[in-house]
């Protein structure tokens, strides 16, 4: 049975590329087989062609070759070839691709394998198919020989226009005629710039150092115009194998990158990754320059798990490195893993080294770099370690550069925007305003650039008054609340002290005493009406009539209250009652405002008899103390 074809080769198809590769290296083969080795191949067909997984042709099925008879300077005989048809098919040659000679009797030289190698052609530009197919019957193979001798046959079926009038020769029936290997091998069909780099490529080995960097970089143009099959098969295993010698590791991984981005991403996974993964671990500036640079590719395709047991610790370590173009690199390449890198790696060792290079590093262009690494990152850092490890640091950078000057202000801005870090009014005023303040008055800024520095400051102000404020409002509210609440508090607690006594219990004397004269002193006060105090008018009122009167009848009545009142009179006091009524007699004012006022006063007060109050107890009421200090100016009558 015939082997089972798979299923990828349903649709394969040679690239003209490969078959011009793959006829030169047969032609190469066949070349050293008849000269040096002088033997006769007998069965040149498509069964006895072998493929590696590098793409290369190889000449095989050497069971039916012959050995030399006879030599000369001039012609090279071999052992004849029988054919006989009784035999099974896979015990002698194939019949499709035998010269005529052989079968037909005639010298038998090396031209009799070109005949079958012509045959070969045909059958690769035509799906494999023959010229003719003789069924393994040798009267059928005859006859068709001699239609061919007596009216040669359109045999230039989809056989390339280059290549037509050299391919015929391959079948004149003379064998003189037919070129040899080593002409055919220099025909123009087979002398193209793509057969001669492939060429070269296999023979990489036999090439000094600068010779293979010479044509390492040659090597652009032609991966340009190659497909992803023979990029993948005939290339990248021979760069692969210049990847274990150091001088030209660093070209050869160029290439392979570039082949690499032709692939699938399961094909990267399988050819290209493992040899990158162990690039990695080089000391090369360029190899590692090279890796930092396509860092961005590489992690697209790179499985989580390689990432974090390999690149990450790549990358970190890249970071300490003392060439500014490895740290400007890899800089670039920290924002596209910062997803994998967990809380414990930002903490340490990432984000200390990240704020080293922005601070400590003297070259401009690391400090940008670092800077803006840290901008992009920033949203994706937890709050604690903003306000405690970023705004500080970033608040130390004293630059005059307005490139550092102004990440530095995307990198506030950002952090001010995010609703999530909630800014606070401390950091702002601590950190963030005396560097941004300092940063805007720099000499270098334009006018742009100040004025994104001063609208960056005024939103600064502005949340922080207002923050402030709330705060402030809030401490008031607070306090007036927690007055409130006091007052409230005792007053249930005296209310509570008023009902501690139980209902059934009797009461001692004084304890009724005391309840009566509460009492009292309540309901007194409950009938007596407010003080209003009077406003005068600004204009001139009329003075009363009675206003003499009532001073005269008062003075008469004080001067009437004792038999001798008179003479008891103080003499220090009369002068002074005097003048007072003849001030009054004598004058045509009204009263003074204060005066009518004390008058109002004086008569508006009732005098209350007061009752001695029973010795107070330790229950006493909210309503007897308020009586109790209302009443400590008047003269206890009964004391």
């Amino acid at each position: 049975m015939p082997p089972t074809i798979p299923a990828e080769l349903d649709s394969f198809s040679f690239e003209n590329v490969e078959i011009k590769h793959g006829l030169l290296t047969l032609l190469h083969a066949l070349s050293f087989v008849h000269t040096d080795a002088h033997i006769l191949h007998n069965n040149i067909c498509p069964e006895s062609i072998m493929i590696t997984k590098r793409g290369c042709w190889k000449l095989a099925g050497f069971e039916f070759c012959s050995s030399c008879k006879s030599s000369s300077d001039q012609q090279v005989q071999f052992d004849e070839l029988r054919y006989d048809d009784c035999l099974p098919v896979f015990a002698q040659p194939s019949l499709n691709y035998l010269a005529p000679e052989i079968i037909l009797g005639g010298r038998i030289d090396t031209s009799a394998d070109i005949y079958s190698f012509g045959v070969l052609i045909f059958a690769i530009f035509n799906k494999g198919r023959p010229i003719f197919d003789y069924e393994n019957n040798i009267n059928r193979f005859e006859a068709k020989i001699r239609e061919l001798k007596a009216m040669p046959l359109p045999l230039t079926n989809n056989i390339p226009d280059v290549l037509k009038e050299d391919f015929k020769l391959c079948f004149v029936l003379t064998p003189d005629l037919r070129p040899d290997a080593s002409q055919l091998s220099r025909i123009e069909f087979l002398d193209s710039s793509d057969v001669k780099c492939l060429e070269r490529l296999e023979n990489m080995c036999q090439l000094n150092v600068g010779e293979k960097i010479e044509f390492l970089n040659e090597l652009d143009n032609f991966l340009g115009k190659c497909s992803k099959r023979v990029c993948y098969w005939k290339i990248l295993p021979w760069l692969i194998d210049e990847l274990k010698i150091p001088v030209t590791a660093s070209a050869a991984l160029l290439r392979i990158i570039c082949i690499a981005k032709k692939l699938t991403q399961n094909e990267y996974q399988l050819r290209i990754l493992p040899p990158v993964l162990e690039m990695m671990k080089s000391d090369d500036v360029k190899v590692r320059a090279l890796l930092l640079g396509e860092m961005q590719f590489l992690l697209e395709n790179t499985p989580q798990s390689e990432i974090k047991s390999s690149m990450l610790p790549f990358l970190f370590s890249s970071l300490d490195d003392q060439v500014p173009a490895l740290l400007e690199l890899a800089l670039k390449s920290i924002p596209t893993v910062i997803h994998l890198i967990d809380s414990k790696t930002m903490k340490n060792p990432l984000l200390p080294t990240l704020l080293r290079l922005a601070t400590d590093v003297q070259v401009l262009s690391v400090k940008v770099n670092a800077l803006l690494c840290i901008g992009s990152i920033v949203n994706s850092l937890e709050r604690w370690m903003i306000m405690e490890i970023v705004i500080p640091t970033l608040a130390r950078i004293n630059s005059h550069e307005p490139g550092v000057l102004m990440v530095l202000l995307g990198i506030f801005q950002v952090i001010f925007n995010n609703k999530q870090f909630n800014l606070s009014k401390e950091i702002m005023a601590k950190y963030c305003l005396p560097s941004l303040l300092m940063a805007s008055v720099e000499n270098g800024l334009n006018l742009v650039q100040f004025e994104s520095f001063m609208k960056l400051i005024k939103e600064m102000l502005s949340k922080i008054e207002k923050d402030q404020r709330l705060r402030l409002e809030g401490d008031t509210q607070s306090l007036q609340e927690t007055v409130c609440k006091s007052k409230n508090e005792n007053l249930i607690i005296n209310i509570e002290c008023n009902s501690t006594k139980p209902k059934g219990s009797r009461l001692s004397l004084e304890e009724k005493k005391r309840l009566a004269y509460e009492q009292e002193q309540e309901l007194r006060l409950r009938s007596q009406v407010p003080i209003m105090p009077i406003i005068a008018s600004k204009e001139k009122q009329a003075p009363p009539t009675n206003a003499f009167d009532e001073l005269s009848f008062s003075l008469a009545s004080s001067l009437e209250l004792g038999g001798n009142a008179k003479q008891n009179t103080s003499p220090a006091f009369r002068p002074c009652w005097q003048n007072l009524a003849q001030q009054s007699a004598n004058s045509t004012e009204p009263f003074s405002e204060a005066s009518q006022g004390d008058r109002c006063l004086v008569q508006s007060q009732p005098i209350i008899p007061l009752i001695p109050p029973p010795p107070p107890s330790r229950a006493a009421s909210s309503v007897s103390q308020v009586v109790k200090k209302s009443n400590t100016n008047f003269d206890d009558p009964f004391r």
